[in-house]
């Protein structure tokens, strides 16, 4: 694992990363873990900002070429993924925090990761929010989501929303996430569009 990102450090023992990177990216229609911003292919910037926090990572879905250890996604989304990749770390004696990551959200830092681990306290998840929503693709989970997030998927309950709603949740509000991170950090990826957008940002910010 890199180096904790400077004075975002945690607590030992770090929590464990899952990193998503499969999904069907029907808006996008074409692999968004391999699609590049700045030159870089979104999974490989994703994974690296976890690596910095997390220990272990794995991908949920294909290694995005980090030489992470994989599990499948099974292609039913977000929640699905959660919970299938929870229940593989903690069948690993694994059983500490957890943060989740999409491929897609190629902006997220290190230290916006490593704040928002430090929010998680006796929450079921700590999440952060973007004008006014909830973004669990950017999130840590205490193990107790693990049970929630299973049977939700028993009952083909597939919403992360719904997970929201049934685990106690911390808000991290943007002015606290903002301290370490642009107001950019939370910008998705989901559209050919988005992608566009993305490599004009990350080209002005080369720039300035």
């Amino acid at each position: 694992m890199g180096h904790l990102a400077g004075d975002a450090q945690l607590a030992q023992p770090p929590p464990h990363g899952l990193l998503l990177t499969g999904g069907t990216s029907r808006r996008m229609g074409i692999d968004k873990a391999q699609q590049t911003v700045g030159g870089i292919p979104m999974g490989v910037r994703a994974g690296h900002a976890l690596l910095q926090v997390a220990q272990p990572v794995i991908a949920v879905g294909p290694d995005p070429g980090l030489g992470l250890k994989t599990i499948s996604d099974d292609r039913r989304g977000p929640l699905a993924a959660l919970a299938a990749g929870m229940r593989h770390l903690a069948e690993a004696d694994l059983c500490g925090p957890v943060l989740l990551l999409a491929c897609d959200l190629p902006f997220v830092t290190p230290e916006l990761l490593s704040l928002v681990a430090r929010q998680l306290g006796d929450a079921g998840a700590a999440v952060p929010v973007k004008e006014g929503r909830l973004q669990p693709l950017a999130a840590c989970y205490a193990p107790l989501a693990l049970a929630a997030a299973e049977s939700q998927v028993a009952r083909e309950e597939l919403s992360m929303r719904a997970l929201m709603e049934n685990i106690a949740v911390r808000r991290v509000e943007p002015e606290v996430w903002g301290r370490v991170a642009g107001p950019g950090a939370l910008t998705d990826v989901d559209t050919p569009a988005d992608l566009r957008a993305a490599n004009a940002a990350s080209s002005e910010a080369a720039r300035g």
